[in-house]
């Protein structure tokens, strides 16, 4: 489906500025679609936050291929070694990764980003882009491109971006990109009690310069989000997909000494054959805990066994 096809669509305009200018990101064009102020809630308080949209191309990790068909029927891989593949591929940087907007010399910094892939016209992303389309902030050379090679990166920016005329006849824009975030392979292996621990579990790793730091497992323990909808980020109506009324989320609580995003996994899941199919670990969850929370199975809610869980690696 071509994006030109949303324009005999309708949706509610949304309260904005609307830009239609393209920057360059790292070589590539990206187009500036809109300035806009948006309610949200944070910490059980209504914020204004300054959303800004950039359309750029980019393919959503949905539509990756998990194996070459002739690789895997010559070997099969276990999750592991897909996983420790994955770490090897070069991730691609695009406008989703934006730092900072500089625009006239001022810099806006991003505080916080979200991007949706156009992939479906039905869905809530689908009628963002519609929105777009009938405004007429789409030059037609992007109107030509394939919905299921874009995205829209909404970026936060700081309030003071307000300030910017979108509308001057002279506008240097460009962007700041962020860091790669860099992943290091650990494969630490911890033997781990079902159950929360009065004093937590302690091992030392290595950080990315070679120095000991301390990683404090806090408990690992089945989780009833049947009775907790407000950890869940996605629509709680679906949450049967993933785990029955009668099953409960297996979670670790941890927490570390750096600012590193610790990769843990139950070493059963990582000596089975890989499975594109495990879509439990799509679920994103918010627990209310001073720690960090990794999901790592769905299990009967009367589990209580001890688990072999794994720090398969960490993300700076």
């Amino acid at each position: 489906m071509k994006l030109r096809e949303l324009l005999n669509d309708q949706v509610k305009s949304m309260r904005e500025v609307l830009i239609g200018r393209e920057i360059d990101v790292l070589g590539k064009r990206a187009l500036l679609l809109s300035l806009r102020e948006a309610e949200e809630m944070e910490d059980g308080e209504l914020v204004t936050a300054i959303k800004l949209a950039v359309l750029h191309e980019e393919t959503s990790d949905m539509e990756m291929d998990w194996f070459d068909d002739d690789e895997e029927e010559e070997q099969e891989q276990t999750n592991r070694q897909w996983l420790i593949e994955m770490m090897d591929t070069e991730e691609e940087v695009t406008a989703a990764d934006i730092e900072a907007f500089i625009v006239n010399g001022v810099r806006y910094e991003v505080l916080e980003s979200d991007t949706c892939f156009l992939e479906d016209p039905l869905y809530e992303e689908g009628m963002l882009a519609r929105h777009f389309v009938e405004q007429g902030v789409i030059p037609d050379i992007w109107l030509e491109k394939d919905m299921d090679q874009l995205a829209i990166a909404e970026h936060t920016v700081e309030p003071a971006i307000l300030r910017v005329d979108w509308n001057a006849d002279i506008l240097n824009v460009s962007a700041e990109m962020s860091e790669p975030a860099q992943e290091v392979l650990v494969g630490k292996v911890i033997k781990c009690a079902c159950g929360r621990y009065d004093v937590p579990k302690e091992f030392s790793i290595k950080d990315p310069q070679g120095l000991d730091t301390t990683v404090r497992i806090h408990g690992v323990y089945p989780h009833d989000i049947w009775s907790d909808a407000a950890c869940l980020e996605m629509d709680f109506s679906e949450l049967e997909e993933y785990c029955e009324r009668d099953e409960r989320l297996l979670v670790v609580e941890y927490s570390v000494e750096e600012d590193l995003d610790l990769e843990f996994y139950t070493k059963d899941y990582l000596d089975a054959s890989a499975d594109d199919d495990d879509s439990v670990r799509g679920l994103g969850l918010v627990l209310d805990s001073e720690h960090e929370i990794r999901l790592l199975d769905v299990v009967p809610a009367d589990f209580d066994e001890e688990v072999e869980i794994e720090l398969l690696s960490y993300t700076v």
